[in-house]
């Protein structure tokens, strides 16, 4: 079985972001966690405490969750739900979020797996998308991630961004690439309704969509080479896809996102 858990809180909301997610004050941060780890406790005595081979925090921006209110959720778990030896435990982070000491707070309640979003190493384009952070800051939250011990950490990047060309792609690549994470996981930018993206951009969007073409957008066929492009610069460095949009070194792939593929409960 597996198990994930949200935790919808960021430090401001990204401009292509419709994801549940907001900037939240400490007082909703503490009513939430408390209404959660109530329902972990629920759902532990329901299904009378099921081994969970895998746990997934995602978000938002988990690691924006005062270290306190994530350690008591994982308390809660560890009380209600059986854990595997070898259960794969995951979380969500982004620069800036994090500290040194919160990572090894971390570590002491089994989370043996990170997912950093960097989407880019350009911090133009790091602006253009409302990150709240700079290609140094997620460096040094890279850092600190491996000081503290992590050993299966996921790196973000995007592809398709307005007025990004292969250069500038293939710059991100070379980057992370000399990072040497273990996994990697590219997604294609979607512009989504109800965002500044999508206010900022429609227009593009719907002339890409009817083949036409665009002002900042990739069309479809710039869109289709920057993605092929990047699976062969991944696979030329040892990271095999696995999933439309994920890559993984010497078999690491992220369980939790293939047991949704295989319907695991």
């Amino acid at each position: 079985m597996e198990l994930y858990i949200h935790i919808h809180f960021c430090v401001k909301k990204c401009d292509y972001c419709d994801f549940l997610s907001a900037p939240w004050p400490t007082e909703v941060r503490r009513a939430y966690t408390k209404a959660l780890c109530a329902e972990i406790a629920f759902f532990g005595a329901v299904l009378e405490s099921p081994l969970l081979e895998t746990i997934y925090i995602g978000g938002g921006t988990p690691t924006w969750l005062e270290a306190v209110l994530l350690d008591e959720i994982m308390q809660t778990v560890y009380k209600h739900f059986s854990i595997a030896e070898d259960a794969e435990i995951s979380m969500e982070c982004n620069p800036g979020t994090v500290s040194l000491s919160d990572f090894s707070s971390y570590r002491r309640w089994g989370l043996n797996r990170l997912s950093i979003g960097l989407q880019s190493a350009n911090d133009e384009e790091l602006r253009l998308l409302g990150r709240a952070y700079t290609y140094s800051r997620f460096l040094s939250t890279y850092e600190n991630a491996r000081r503290s011990g992590f050993y299966n950490i996921n790196i973000d990047i995007m592809t398709g961004l307005p007025r990004q060309t292969d250069e500038k792609l293939l710059r991100t690549l070379e980057k992370v690439i000399s990072l040497r994470p273990e996994h990697v996981s590219a997604y294609a930018l979607t512009i989504e309704e109800g965002t500044p993206f999508f206010d900022r951009y429609q227009l593009d969007e719907k002339r890409r969509q009817a083949g036409m073409p665009t002002a900042e957008l990739p069309d479809d066929d710039a869109s289709y080479f920057l993605s092929k492009m990047t699976e062969n610069v991944l696979a030329e460095h040892g990271y095999e896809r696995y999933e439309i949009s994920n890559f993984a070194k010497g078999g690491l792939v992220c369980r939790h996102n293939i047991g949704y593929w295989k319907r695991e409960p």
